[in-house]
């Protein structure tokens, strides 16, 4: 069973709404990659974390040697050896700023 962890590390308010659009958008997805060799009766967790581009910078430095902040970063852990915890699947990060840059360059809604 996939359980999803959601945390706002930003000062801006992220509506309930927005949250429950994106469990939905991610649990659609992860139906697809959910890797069929997994126990389906354990549980499994993947963080979602709303950050600032400053902490976006430093993720992507970190972890993607890239010098710059990004609308999302993801890290999964079921191809680890030992992911954290045992039970963590992944973490998914989104710099509000970019993504709220990028959906207005598109003309999308922002969250």
């Amino acid at each position: 069973m996939l359980h999803l962890e959601f945390y706002n590390e930003t000062v801006d308010p992220i509506s309930g709404r927005t949250f429950e659009d994106l469990l939905n958008i991610i649990n659609d997805d992860f139906k697809e990659i959910f890797p069929k060799a997994l126990d389906k009766r354990k549980q499994y967790f993947i963080s979602f974390t709303i950050i600032d581009d400053k902490l976006m910078k430093k993720i992507n430095k970190q972890y993607r040697d890239i010098d710059k902040t990004t609308d999302v970063v993801s890290l999964g852990y079921l191809d680890e050896d030992s992911f954290p915890g045992n039970d963590m699947a992944g973490e998914i990060f989104i710099s509000l700023p970019t993504a709220k840059k990028q959906a207005e360059e598109l003309g999308h809604d922002p969250l």
